[in-house]
């Protein structure tokens, strides 16, 4: 089955969460691929900013709308079931669907959910492929702050398996949110108080 994450965690500054969905751990010309995922971003792009410089772009976002405080970003990740992909074999669905594009249509259909800001990174260094999606979370319709309450995660959740099943991929069976004790330990929320996104059960592992 397929994993759909919401994940609460600061521990990285906007500019520094997208540096590491690239693999790009270091700042200023040193462009070294320096995180565990060298070599295994198998896609980068961004909605409505330029992905080469996104974080200057969301923070630009927020500056026009007056919304620079606050939570800075919001984090999902799609995790795919194990070997559902193979990387370099034909991935090809009985209807001509190249399966890969699918991270492309999940894009959009959470920009469209959300009408915010994106950039995206597909990593292949696990069993299962994952797809991380990061949030300028200033809606660009409103100028105001982006509220992901119960009812818009189901919707997300309802939408991606439509595009799962359009490219026969497996649907999402699960869902939950992640955040970090004070010592900085991942923990899962069912662990500390309860919160709206455990409601839906999950056995697989954290996946960053």
């Amino acid at each position: 089955m397929a994993i759909f994450h919401y994940i609460s965690d600061s521990r990285y500054t906007l500019d520094g969460v997208i540096r590491y969905i690239r693999g790009r751990l270091k700042k200023g010309n040193d462009v070294r691929q320096t995180s565990k995922h060298y070599g295994n971003v198998s896609d980068y792009d961004g909605l409505y900013v330029d992905p080469d410089h996104a974080a200057m772009d969301m923070l630009l976002f927020k500056n026009i709308c007056s919304k620079e405080g606050g939570s800075q970003y919001k984090h999902f990740v799609l995790s795919l079931e194990d070997n559902e992909l193979v990387r370099y074999l034909n991935c090809m669905t009985p209807e001509g669907l190249n399966r890969w594009d699918v991270f492309w249509d999940v894009a959009w259909a959470i920009q469209d959910i959300t009408k915010c800001q994106l950039v995206y990174a597909v990593h292949t260094n696990t069993k299962n492929i994952h797809m991380h999606i990061i949030i300028n979370p200033i809606r660009m319709d409103t100028y105001q702050k982006l509220n992901i309450d119960y009812q818009m995660f189901y919707g997300m959740i309802g939408t991606l398996n439509e595009i799962l099943r359009s490219y026969r991929l497996r649907e999402i069976r699960g869902g939950q949110g992640f955040c970090r004790d004070d010592d900085g330990q991942i923990v899962n929320t069912d662990d500390t108080e309860r919160k709206w996104w455990n409601i839906y059960p999950t056995g697989i592992e954290y996946l960053i």
